[in-house]
């Protein structure tokens, strides 16, 4: 998700003729930060669910995804 955030700025960045449309449209330039935030909130969502089960699990911190992983690549 960071980098489809990070590859819309790049465009918008790089394309002057996206920034014009962006500038004379303000339903289209609220379109695109509302998206640019809904990713960020998601990303920081991950990050702060991964941080708890870092502080929860102490040596688990993969929440027992590790596990998970080794029974199937044994079958």
């Amino acid at each position: 998700m960071l980098y489809e955030v990070l590859g819309d700025v790049w465009v918008v960045s790089r394309n002057p003729y996206l920034q014009d449309d962006l500038l004379e449209n303000p339903k289209r330039r609220a379109a695109l930060v509302a998206s640019l935030r809904h990713r960020l909130a998601e990303i920081d969502k991950r990050r702060l669910q991964y941080r708890e089960e870092e502080r929860s699990g102490g040596a688990d911190a993969d929440g027992g995804r590790a596990d998970a992983a080794t029974s199937a690549c044994a079958s």
